[in-house]
């Protein structure tokens, strides 16, 4: 399946010129135990091993974090940061997209990210391929 990457303009701060970034962003719809959730926007992110979420999505999932262990993460720029991390059988939450099989693995909540990412162990569930541009992307099983 093909999907279309999300753009953004921004001013070069060295050049002080527009320019249109392209961003792999997809609809990921969230399913807890077969009740269907809503549809979030994740970015498809390979230089996140675990697929990362804001830990305020565990409320929607009736999921208690303080049950849980803290432990640090290594975050972009090598910053450690607090995280949970839950294998499915303390979440049960599936990442479906429409079209593919659902995806059931480990997650990882974290307070200090408010960008879903959809990580390495997602992208070993299916093929992905970058399109030459940058503005596409193709996921298959």
């Amino acid at each position: 399946m093909e999907f279309e990457c999300s753009s953004k303009d921004y001013i070069d701060p060295v050049t002080n010129k527009k320019c249109t970034v392209f961003r792999p962003y997809i609809k990921v719809y969230l399913v807890k135990r077969g009740i269907k959730a809503w549809p979030i926007s994740c970015l498809l992110d390979s230089g996140t091993d675990i697929t990362l979420l804001p830990s305020s999505l565990s409320y929607y999932f009736k999921i208690d974090l303080s049950k849980f262990s803290v432990k640090e993460i290594e975050a972009v720029g090598g910053k450690l940061v607090p995280a949970y991390e839950l294998n499915y059988e303390n979440h049960g939450i599936s990442f479906s997209v429409p079209g593919l099989s659902p995806v059931y693995h480990k997650i990882i909540f974290c307070d200090t990210e408010q960008t879903p990412l959809l990580g390495r162990n997602f992208f070993e569930h299916f093929e992905i391929n970058f399109k030459k541009g940058g503005k596409n992307f193709e996921i298959n099983e």
